[in-house]
């Protein structure tokens, strides 16, 4: 990576940008990501999220459908011919559909289908990075000096600390009432805290935020605590060929497709893009 992008960038930017916003080490993966981050670097951005969180969109867009909650889909069985009905074995019972598509994380994906074919296999080797979230209720905001007034931190990999970020909630949004420190540990840390009591993991969090914030054991009135074994996916060398060649050999009225995070970059906008593909796909092959 250092030899692709120069030392520098590689341990200035992409190793704590990596580390802090996707939980990864830089050199555990494809050139893809790093090379994503320094184009859109390049252009001078700005982050932009909803206010209430990106959680508000998929909300708004399932308030307009007929979305069942609490029901886990144990396997998915191809129709035995062209026309037939997708058979779903759920904690509710057996279920049929005329077709499926599969949105989750690649291992529950390969946990739920039953024989995958070579292409689905292939693009469902992913692995993943872990992360485990600490969201800190304070008394009060930060005072305009704390954390040097940012709005976020990113964690070099290289410091002993086992966190990869943090971020001030009342900075992101000036409008919002109170305050929230969001704390995210490293894939390393987080692995080891994922089955920890969340007492354990928010007495982690206070202990490493408190050499930049003194007094904070004091000021926390509250917490909140969220585990994800597979945070967000690796661009391994030769996913992107995978993924090229599962779309393409996708047999013609097909009634089982992946659209999972596993088939692209790590962000929103690939989730979209994989959602809209599915969706395309399944008109496409019902007008042929």
């Amino acid at each position: 990576m250092r030899e692709r992008f120069g030392a520098g960038v590689t341990r200035r930017m992409l190793q704590p940008t990596v580390n802090g916003l996707f939980f990864q080490d830089v050199a555990g993966g494809s050139a893809v990501l790093p090379g994503s981050l320094v184009a859109f670097s390049a252009r001078g951005p700005k982050a932009f999220t909803l206010r209430g969180g990106l959680g508000s969109l998929t909300s708004a867009l399932a308030a307009t459908l007929d979305v069942e909650y609490d029901v886990q889909v144990e396997r998915v069985e191809r129709p035995g011919s062209r026309g037939g009905a997708v058979t779903l074995t759920t904690s509710r019972g057996v279920r049929n559909a005329g077709a499926v598509v599969i949105t989750t994380p690649a291992g529950p994906s390969t946990a739920m289908l039953a024989d995958p074919t070579p292409d689905e296999a292939a693009v469902l080797r992913t692995s993943y990075s872990s992360v485990v979230l600490v969201g800190l209720a304070l008394e009060e905001r930060l005072a305009a000096g704390e954390l040097g007034g940012a709005y976020g931190v990113l964690v070099s990999p290289e410091s002993s600390s086992p966190l990869a970020a943090l971020a001030v909630h009342s900075r992101a949004d000036p409008a919002a009432g109170g305050e929230v420190i969001t704390v995210m540990f490293g894939h390393d840390a987080a692995q080891r805290l994922m089955s920890a009591d969340d007492e354990t993991v928010r007495a982690a969090a206070v202990e490493a935020l408190a050499p930049v914030l003194p007094g904070l054991p004091g000021r926390v009135t509250d917490s909140h605590i969220a585990r994800w074994p597979e945070a967000l996916p690796y661009l391994h060398v030769g996913l992107a060929a995978a993924v090229r060649r599962y779309r393409e050999r996708l047999p013609v009225g097909s009634a089982v497709l992946l659209a999972g995070d596993h088939l692209g970059l790590p962000w929103s906008d690939a989730a979209a893009f994989n959602g809209r593909w599915a969706a395309d796909r399944l008109i496409a092959d019902r007008a042929s």
